[in-house]
């Protein structure tokens, strides 16, 4: 555990799915998930590699 807090706010009605998926985002970088933020985060590790 990183000892980071998140706090997550529902407004209406949510399934604990729902809060779930939400608390898993709040610590993912989803700029790696589109096409363009996988290339660079991909030359990014590769660069990390090399030096």
């Amino acid at each position: 555990m990183s000892g980071k807090r998140q706090v997550v706010e529902v407004s209406g009605p949510a399934e604990p799915a729902d809060i779930s998926i939400a608390v898993v985002f709040t610590g993912v970088n989803t700029a790696d998930l589109t096409l363009g933020g996988a290339i660079r985060s991909a030359v990014a590790r590769l660069l990390d590699l090399v030096s």
